[in-house]
């Protein structure tokens, strides 16, 4: 379609296309609320630049409102599965099961209590051990 046959109503169609494919059970999903929200952000800033060209000044001002997406769109397509973690018998199996015969292997015992009972983040637990050594 020539951009110069752009309506509201064909604008509108693209933004219900996306609200359609935000749903998990769309066979052509989009995973993630930001490949939506960077595709209409795209889109909005094309149709910007198309707007001030030469032979499309005519378009509707407001095409690119057309694009908003519901809250409600981005934050389904946020949704992630869960992810299996862990129980606390088998963090403990799997501690006494590390090798424990130097200091070394002491020292990564106390680093995997403390990142799985402590709930830390790698960045936290390597700027803790960071200033442990210094």
């Amino acid at each position: 379609m020539p951009f110069d046959k752009l309506s509201t109503k064909k604008v509108s169609r693209i933004c219900n296309d996306l609200k359609r494919r935000s749903s998990m059970t769309a066979p052509d999903h989009l995973s993630y609320s930001s490949s939506i929200r960077h595709t209409v952000s795209h889109l909005v800033a094309f149709l910007g630049w198309l707007q001030k060209q030469d032979g499309f000044r005519r378009l509707p001002r407001d095409l690119a409102d057309y694009l908003e997406l519901p809250k409600a769109v981005t934050a389904a397509a946020a949704c992630t599965s869960f992810r299996d973690y862990p129980t606390l018998s088998e963090a403990e199996a799997l501690l006494q099961a590390m090798p424990a015969r130097s200091l070394k292997d002491e020292r990564a015992h106390a680093l995997f209590a403390l990142a799985f009972l402590g709930a830390l983040r790698v960045d936290t637990l390597v700027s803790f051990v960071a200033r442990q050594e210094h």
